[in-house]
C-alpha cells in the first residue's frame, strides 16, 4: 500500500512539474513575442532584459530541476504499473502524464528552450 503511494507522489509530482515547464517556458515565450512584436531569436533579445523575467525564470527553475530529476522515475513507475495492471496504460492520469512529459521533452529540445537558456 505504501508502496502504491509513494508511485502516485512521484508520478503525480513529474506530471505537474512537466506541464508546468512546458507552459511557464510558452507564457514566456508569449509574453517576449508580444512586447516584442516579433518572435525572438537566440540571442536577440537575451531574456534577462526583460521585466518579467525573474518570475518567469523562479518557475521555470524548480519545475525544469523537479521534471528533469522526477521524469526518469516516472518513467520507471509508470512501466511498474503497466506492468502489473495493463488498464493503467488507457486511465486519463497515464495519458495525461505521457501529454505531459512529451511537450515537455519537446519544448526542452526547441528553439524556445535555446532561446531562454541564452
Amino acid at each position: 500500500m505504501v508502496k502504491n503511494k509513494v508511485f502516485h507522489f512521484f508520478i503525480i509530482l513529474s506530471t505537474v512539474s512537466a506541464w508546468t515547464y512546458f507552459l511557464v517556458l510558452l507564457a514566456a515565450y508569449s509574453v517576449a513575442t508580444i512586447s516584442l512584436g516579433r518572435i525572438p531569436s537566440y540571442g536577440y533579445p537575451d531574456p534577462k532584459y526583460f521585466s518579467f523575467y525573474e518570475p518567469f525564470e523562479f518557475m521555470l527553475n524548480i519545475s525544469g530541476n523537479i521534471w528533469l530529476v522526477s521524469s526518469l522515475f516516472w518513467l520507471t513507475f509508470n512501466f511498474l504499473i503497466i506492468k502489473e495492471n495493463l488498464n493503467y496504460f488507457k486511465s486519463k492520469a497515464f495519458l495525461l502524464g505521457a501529454m505531459g512529459q512529451f511537450l515537455a521533452v519537446v519544448i526542452f529540445f526547441s528553439d524556445i528552450n535555446n532561446w531562454w537558456m541564452d
